[in-house]
């Protein structure tokens, strides 16, 4: 068995929707693994000296433009957990730079429960849509998660279980 300080070397790239514990999940499977983490949006708003939100007031296209310079450089590392935002997967071109270097893990997290999570958010999506329209949108990423990933984990119970589920999928249960 490897030891802890032994980076998984590849990257796992987490996918889903809002809300759904990627970035928690990626803060705590990292640390666990000993692996470096990276946030794409905060990887994009340190690329370009923007938030998130201006990004978007230049529009969706624009800002979906940056995530994919962001995902292409990302793809040339390993030994990272990269969190994606919930949109990524809506260009089929950054469906093989995550794949590059790296596992796809699924977090299937109920609509429900993403939306409790993001109902209140300053995210530009959650402020332009109706609850109707961000399930709709839910739904059509749901099947583009789906085809996408290596692993789908539920993310119904917090993130540790999703960690522990996620682990196990690897293969890395001692870690």
């Amino acid at each position: 068995m490897k030891k802890k300080e032994d980076v998984f070397e590849r990257n796992i790239v987490l996918l889903g929707f809002m809300g759904c514990g990627k970035s928690t999940t990626g803060i705590i499977l990292s640390k666990r693994l000993g692996m470096k983490y990276v946030d794409v949006d905060k990887y994009i708003e340190e690329m370009t000296g923007r938030t998130i939100p201006e990004l978007f007031e230049q529009g969706e296209e624009h800002f979906r433009e940056e995530e994919h310079r962001a995902m292409s450089e990302l793809a040339g590392q390993t030994g990272c957990v990269i969190t994606t935002g919930g949109g990524v997967i809506m260009r089929d071109d950054n469906i093989p730079q995550m794949k590059e270097n790296g596992v796809v893990v699924y977090i299937n997290t109920p609509f429900s429960l993403c939306y409790q999570r993001i109902a209140d958010s300053d995210r530009p999506l959650v402020h332009s849509n109706t609850r109707e329209q961000l399930y709709d949108l839910y739904k059509l990423r749901r099947a583009k998660y789906r085809a996408a990933c290596d692993l789908e984990v539920p993310g119904i119970n917090g993130s540790r279980p999703v960690v522990r589920a996620i682990l196990a999928g690897l293969g890395l249960e001692g870690r």
